[in-house]
């Protein structure tokens, strides 16, 4: 830095030393400096500005300033159109600070300008993906595919988004016309699979999740594909196997530990299958649906006390959880202690009365009348 100020001395307005002294303050995490910096750089050099105004927006992310990056990497787009990774960024930003649904104006805008943009579609499609607007994001990525049948990602993010539209076989269809222009990966063989599945179709769905798993053999997602299939093609015993491969490779994944004691319960491994809910409501105490799982699968084989016990010991981990309060009511009711399920009913009724169906839902058919009486009564005073 010495060197460079006795420099800038000869040469004030030498855009190269604005630049390097820009580049050593962010690598000192003076992030500030350095866009003072490249602001004198941009100012003096009228030829590179638009890799400036990338560096530019680059340390206002360094500084959580999203709205001055954002209107950097419009400057940069305004000198080049076709700055994908400008385009991209941008939808990040907007991402990073929160208003992700504002970026939708700025693509529609910059399309009306560019509409054969292949980019400005990609991350228009992505934004709508991301804020769950699948059919909008369904559009882009077809205008995407329109545009460049041959860009793979369009085609993949259309696939992924007619599964999230349970559209199952038409991904299916989308991601071998991928294949004409990208080998598979393991994600979308891994896709493939439960597109497959969700088709009823599990031999099909258990070659691509092997497919998978040859790319990778410690891919869990697949494993727990493989052992889901497996049982619904009769062969619980395997299927438990692979269900317990994924559990090995990643043992703090609650999801797949759940997946394991719903299989075990299935095959009538009742103890086996409560030994894996209860290690799990150890390492994850906060996760309600470990509590109510077990529960569940206590009040379903006859052992109410336990299931009470259970949810007691979720509510003390957990005791902002209405769930638990409606869980706890509706095992009381149905096992006849009306004054017990009218306490912890009326808690629930008080802070959450819309999820009132946690309560309804849970008691047997031949006593919802009855229940839904005494929601009523408690909420409107009716008998």
């Amino acid at each position: 830095m010495d060197i460079l100020n006795t420099a800038s001395t000869y040469e004030p307005e030498n855009s190269e030393i604005h630049l390097m002294k820009a580049s050593i303050y962010s690598q000192m995490g003076a992030f500030k400096n350095a866009i003072y910096f490249i602001e004198k750089a941009i100012e003096n050099n009228p030829e590179n500005k638009e890799d400036l105004y990338m560096n530019l927006s680059f340390e206002y992310q360094n500084i959580g300033d999203y709205t001055n990056a954002i209107a950097s990497l419009k400057s940069a787009l305004i000198i080049n159109p076709e700055n994908n990774d400008a385009l991209y960024d941008v939808a990040f930003c907007f991402d990073q600070a929160g208003k992700l649904e504002e970026s939708i104006p700025f693509y529609q805008d910059f399309i009306d300008k560019q509409p054969y943009s292949v980019s400005a579609w990609f991350n228009l499609g992505y934004v709508q993906s991301q804020l769950g607007n699948h059919e909008a994001a369904l559009e882009a990525f077809d205008y995407v595919t329109i545009i460049d049948e041959t860009f793979s990602s369009g085609l993949i993010s259309k696939a992924n988004t007619l599964i999230c539209l349970e559209k199952y076989q038409e991904a299916i269809d989308v991601f071998f016309k991928s294949f004409e222009y990208e080998e598979p990966d393991i994600y979308t063989l891994h896709y493939m699979g439960e597109c497959y599945e969700q088709l009823m179709l599990y031999n099909e769905a258990l070659e691509y999740y092997q497919k998978s798993l040859k790319i990778d053999i410690t891919f869990a997602d697949s494993w727990i594909g493989c052992g889901v299939v497996l049982e619904k093609l009769g062969f619980g015993e395997d299927g438990l196997k692979c269900i317990k491969k994924a559990v090995d490779i990643e043992p703090q994944n609650i999801d797949f530990q759940i997946e394991y004691a719903e299989l075990l319960n299935t095959m009538g491994f009742l103890e086996s299958a409560t030994e894996v809910y209860n290690q799990a409501c150890v390492d994850a105490p906060e996760n309600i649906d470990l509590w109510l799982n077990l529960s569940s699968l206590y009040f379903e084989n006859n052992l109410s006390q336990k299931a009470v016990e259970t949810i007691f010991e979720g509510i003390k981990t957990n005791p902002e959880r209405i769930e638990l309060y409606y869980r706890l009511a509706a095992y009381f009711f149905s096992d006849g202690y009306e004054g017990k399920a009218v306490e912890f009913l009326k808690i629930a009724l008080e802070r959450q009365p819309e999820k009132k169906q946690d309560f309804t839902d849970i008691v047997s058919e031949d006593l919802k009348y009855e229940a839904n009486q005494l929601v009523d009564k408690l909420l409107f005073g009716k008998a």
